[in-house]
């Protein structure tokens, strides 16, 4: 495996022979090919990124295929705590900016999670790609609220029969900052904001 490279310059047609400039590198492999291994990539069960505080996310560092099972380890950015767990899941409860790592790979990157006090969320999946169909959920721990959606400070939708907003095929148009209000128990209430972003 090439581990350095040894680079002359050529300069007014005569090789430079006093000090060649060496570089070195070092190159990850999945196997005897030349695929240089890439970053993991994190997934979440329930898939969204705001959740209400005493719930449980679950974390999957989806690392390299064909590559033998590892250790992983894992980063808590507002914790600086690093845990290294014997699966490429992981359960977490608290808010912060997570990462991984699978054998030697690179680290993924980060994914920011918000477990939240209020009495009102919207939640949004971690990552949107055009032609996606996305869910945005309006969610209380109370029963018989009635939800509407807005984008932008603008009315999107009363929902009526469903605390979920659905966009059935993602487009640049839909990027923005999507809210959303709830009356329930005599309280009118204001949701997080969730910045969307369709790659």
């Amino acid at each position: 495996v090439l581990s350095s490279l040894s680079l002359k310059f050529f300069h007014s047609s005569q090789w430079l022979l006093q000090s060649p400039i060496t570089l070195s590198y070092s190159l990850l492999f999945l196997d005897k090919s030349t695929s240089i291994i890439s970053k993991p990539v994190i997934s979440l069960q329930p898939p969204w990124t705001t959740v209400f505080q005493g719930d449980i996310v679950t974390l999957t560092c989806n690392g390299i295929r064909h590559y033998a099972p590892q250790k992983t380890k894992w980063e808590h950015r507002y914790s600086s705590n690093k845990i290294e767990t014997q699966r490429n899941t992981f359960k977490v409860r608290e808010s912060g900016e997570y990462s991984c790592q699978i054998g030697g790979s690179p680290p993924s990157n980060a994914v920011h999670l918000v477990f939240s006090s209020d009495p009102l969320i919207l939640q949004a999946p971690l990552s949107v790609s055009e032609g996606d169909q996305v869910v945005l959920r309006c969610q209380t721990r109370a029963k018989g609220s009635l939800y509407t959606i807005y984008k932008d400070g603008q009315c999107l939708k009363h929902l009526e029969r469903s605390s979920a907003f659905t966009i059935d095929r993602a487009r640049l148009e839909d990027n923005g900052d999507y809210y959303c209000t709830g009356y329930t128990e005599g309280l009118y209430l204001t949701s997080n904001t969730v910045k969307l972003q369709v790659q």
